[in-house]
C-alpha cells in the first residue's frame, strides 16, 4: 500500500498561480478574467516514491508556432477546454467584449470560450510557441467554477451595490 507523506522536500506550497482566463456567458459574450490555478504538490511515499497530488486531468498537448502577422482573420472559439502557455515570443487576445490582452512568454491562457463568438488572436513577437493542453471533463469543470468565482469577485468589486 502507498500513502502519501509530505516531506521537507515537498514543493510547491500550496498557493495559486496566476492564469488569464477566456471565458464566455451565457450570452456568448467572452471576456477575460484573472484567476488563480491550483498547484499540484509533489510528495514522497514511504517507501520512496516520489509522486504529483492535485494535478488536472488531461486529454491530449501539442506544440505550435505561429509567423509574424499571424493573425486569425475572424471571430473564432477555442475547439475545446485547455490551457495555452506561451513557450517563446508573445501574442494578443482580444474579448469579444473588447478586453485585450499580451500574452508574453511564460503566461498561460485558460481557454473556456467553447461557444458564442469566441476571441481574436494576434502574433506579437514572433515566432510564438506555444503549448496547448487540451483539459478533461472534470478539469474543465473545476476550472471553469474557478473562473467563474473569480468573474464574480470582479463584478461584486466593480458594482459593490449589486449585493454580491
Amino acid at each position: 500500500m502507498h500513502h502519501a507523506t509530505d516531506t521537507a522536500q515537498d514543493f510547491p506550497p500550496a498557493q495559486g498561480h496566476p492564469a488569464l482566463c477566456i471565458l464566455a456567458g451565457a450570452d456568448g459574450e467572452s471576456r477575460l478574467v484573472d484567476l488563480e490555478l491550483p498547484i499540484s504538490r509533489k510528495v514522497t511515499t514511504a517507501e520512496g516514491l516520489v509522486q504529483w497530488v492535485g494535478g488536472f486531468g488531461t486529454s491530449g498537448a501539442g506544440i505550435a508556432a505561429a509567423s509574424s502577422g499571424g493573425n486569425h482573420t475572424s471571430w473564432h472559439v477555442s475547439h475545446r477546454p485547455g490551457l495555452s502557455i506561451v513557450l517563446a515570443g508573445s501574442w494578443e487576445i482580444e474579448a469579444s467584449n473588447g478586453q485585450r490582452r499580451l500574452l508574453e512568454t511564460g503566461a498561460i491562457l485558460v481557454m473556456l470560450d467553447q461557444h458564442g463568438r469566441g476571441h481574436f488572436s494576434r502574433t506579437r513577437v514572433a515566432p510564438c510557441v506555444t503549448m496547448g493542453i487540451a483539459l478533461d471533463d472534470d478539469a474543465a469543470t473545476q476550472i471553469r467554477a474557478l473562473a467563474l468565482w473569480a468573474a464574480d469577485e470582479v463584478d461584486a468589486e466593480l458594482d459593490p451595490g449589486s449585493g454580491r
